[in-house]
Parts: structure tokens; C-alpha cells; sequence
């Protein structure tokens, strides 16, 4: 069987050195370019959490900037930054063990839940519910279709596009808008020890905004990939279903780069919002 997520991004103490964790992220969750970016991030907030250890805490917002390519095997050693009566401000880094080298620098905030008016100024995107629509490959096609073979990721999801048609789709059509909404959901949903679903399981779904680039390209621009500089989330609310609709907009591409914005519902919530900027590769 394949691992599920929570063991896919799990963290153990190092022996002997407090603050450390050690972490295997297997290749069947990668991406064409590897480790994918929201499992190494979410392997890193993992680490956070547990060397925090402030049950009363909540993970508000994390931001990540990527340093070098990483390998399945990592170190994480997490720095308190502040300790506070109602927050906790920690610094994750993480090291590649086979070339010795850092892969990614963290910056997570923790904080505790107060009282406070409450409104949202967002709209839950009009689509219908994933039910009514097919599993697909992650790039907006039949599973076995289009010229990208779905990689390894995908295979521990189920994904359902609704907005925004890829260039290899029947039916695509020139200057779209830079934007593609998809439901999510995990086959085995990540859940904490009190059963409620984990935040972490929301990085792959963030790190996905390839498509939203992809609609407005043309056929024979594909295909084109992204390498990410950065990625910062900010945790909303509790996840209270499984399915996550994805509403990712592209918001800027030019001088070989992209900057794209998601946000995130589940259940008619909008439980986390993230950016990236990325550079833009195309592959022969």
C-alpha cells in the first residue's frame, strides 16, 4: 500500500541533538522535479509543531523560501525564536543528508485563538460539487490522457478541475483568465490524534498552480514547468470536510517568473490562503 501523507511527511527526534528530526519524504509522492515542494513544507511545519509542543497554540501562518533542489532525506532543526503567553514565533531549517546542503528555510508563527468580530470578503467560487464531476490526472485531464504523465503525487489523490481548461483539452480556447479552480481530497485523509483533519495535508494542495499558468499558454508552448522560490500559507480556519476546492489565480508571469495566489475553501469555509513566485522552466 502506499504510505499515507502522515507518514510521508513524519519527523523523529535525532538522538542526541535536541531541536533535530529527522524525516524520509518517499518518491512516490514526488513531482517531475522531484521532492514536491508543499510535502517538504509540510515535513518541515511537522517538525515545527512537535518541538513547539504548545497544545494550546494554533499553526497561523508559515513562510518558506526554497534554497536548493532537496533529497528524500532530511534534517530539520527547529529554533525558537520567541516564546510568548499567546504565541510561539520557531525557524525551521532544512538540510539535505546526502549533499549536505540546506533546501529550505522556514518562518512559522504559532498563536492562540481569541474573541473578535468575525466576517469573511471573499465568495466561495460558484462550481459544482465534486460528485457531479470526473477524477482526472491533476492537469486537467483523464487520468491516462494528455502529454504529461501524472506523476507520483497524484497517485495518493483525487482531483476534479472545474475551472480553467489546460491547452491539450478538447474544447480549450485562447486568452482565458489566469485562473483554475480544482477539488482535492486525499484517498487516505491526513487526521490529527483528536481526529480532526490536518492543516498540513493543505501544502500539496497550495503547491499546485501550475494550471493556472497552463490555460493561458498555447499548445505549442507546452510543456512548461515551475520551480518555486517561495511559499507562505496563512491557516484560517479548521478543515472541516475533505474535500478542498482550490481557487488558484496566476497574477503576474513576466521576466521569467510567475507570482500566484490560492485560496483555499473546504465545506464553504475558507480555512487557508497561500502565495508563491516561481521561475518558469520549459521542458524539451
Amino acid at each position: 500500500m502506499p504510505e499515507s501523507f502522515a507518514a510521508a511527511t513524519a519527523v523523529t527526534p535525532s538522538p542526541g541533538f535536541p531541536g533535530r528530526f529527522d524525516a524520509h519524504i518517499p518518491p512516490t509522492w514526488s513531482t517531475p522535479g522531484g521532492v514536491h515542494g508543499g510535502m517538504l513544507v509540510a515535513a518541515g511545519l511537522r517538525a515545527a509543531r512537535e518541538a513547539t509542543d504548545r497544545p494550546e497554540l494554533a499553526m497561523r501562518l508559515a513562510h518558506a523560501v526554497f534554497l536548493a533542489p532537496p533529497s528524500n532525506d532530511l534534517l530539520f532543526d527547529v529554533v525558537s525564536l520567541r516564546q510568548g503567553k499567546r504565541s510561539a514565533h520557531v525557524r525551521v531549517t532544512g538540510t539535505c543528508v546526502q549533499q549536505d546542503h540546506a533546501a529550505i528555510d522556514l518562518t512559522v508563527v504559532f498563536t492562540a485563538d481569541g474573541k473578535s468580530p468575525a466576517w469573511l470578503d471573499a465568495r466561495h467560487p460558484d462550481v459544482p460539487p465534486p460528485e457531479q464531476l470526473s477524477s482526472e490526472s491533476g492537469f486537467g485531464v483523464p487520468a491516462h490522457g494528455g502529454p504529461i504523465p501524472p506523476p507520483p503525487l497524484f497517485d495518493h489523490l483525487d482531483v476534479r478541475s472545474v475551472i480553467g481548461m489546460v491547452p491539450w483539452v478538447e474544447g480549450w480556447t485562447p486568452d482565458q483568465p489566469a485562473r483554475h479552480v480544482r477539488w482535492n481530497r486525499y484517498l487516505e485523509t491526513p487526521r490529527c490524534p483528536d481526529g480532526s483533519i490536518d492543516p498540513l495535508g493543505l501544502l500539496p494542495f497550495a503547491d499546485l498552480p501550475g494550471p493556472a499558468v497552463w490555460v493561458k499558454g498555447r499548445p505549442g508552448e507546452m510543456p512548461m514547468f515551475f520551480l518555486s522560490l517561495d511559499l507562505s500559507i496563512s491557516f484560517l480556519e479548521p478543515v472541516p470536510a475533505e474535500w478542498v476546492l482550490t481557487d488558484i489565480r496566476a497574477r503576474w508571469v513576466g521576466s521569467g517568473h510567475v507570482y500566484a495566489e490560492t485560496d483555499l475553501w473546504s465545506g464553504g469555509r475558507l480555512v487557508a490562503t497561500s502565495t508563491q513566485t516561481m521561475l518558469r522552466r520549459i521542458v524539451p
